[in-house]
């Protein structure tokens, strides 16, 4: 959301968010040619390697940070698709499904009920070239987020 797992911020996803290829800003997307219903956000890993301290805390000021520019990225994507509806996912770490709890429940406050939020596990074992998800770890986060989804009831419904 915010930075890179070094803790550089000009590598976050609202800066390159309107590009088709992350490492080149051309050819831009093409945001207004398909309106998704569901925009589903999974961001706060990087953020936590590079945002905590060598205590492995994340001090007041950069979770404030995180929290502020989670908010900013939500109301962008409301403005670009009026009416999506929004999973806001959280991986597994603490300190990551507190601060997207606390960003979902503000937005709530706010009158946001376009916005739900969604974890998945960890699962030791399956994580490869530091800490990147095997495609079973990734089909067995995909089910816990498809069930987050079902619960919801997020899916369009079919029409009979």
């Amino acid at each position: 959301m915010v930075c890179d797992w070094r803790g550089d911020t000009t590598v976050n996803i609202p800066n390159i968010f309107n590009r088709t290829l992350m490492e080149s800003p051309q050819p831009k997307w093409g945001l207004f040619k398909w309106v998704p219903q569901i925009a589903v956000i999974c961001l706060g890993l990087n953020d936590f390697s590079g945002l905590k301290d060598k205590e492995e805390k994340c001090p007041k000021r950069k979770r404030h940070f995180f929290v502020q520019e989670y908010h900013k990225f939500i109301q962008r994507l409301r403005n670009i698709y009026p009416g999506v509806k929004i999973l806001a996912v959280a991986a597994f770490p603490e300190w990551i499904r507190k601060y997207i709890r606390q960003v979902v429940d503000e937005e709530k406050e706010h009158g946001g009920y376009d916005i739900f939020y969604g974890t998945f596990d960890e699962f030791p074992g399956g994580y490869v070239a530091n800490g990147h998800p095997t495609v079973e770890t990734h089909r067995k986060m995909a089910e816990q987020i498809i069930q987050t989804m079902e619960q919801a009831k997020l899916f369009p419904q079919e029409k009979e």
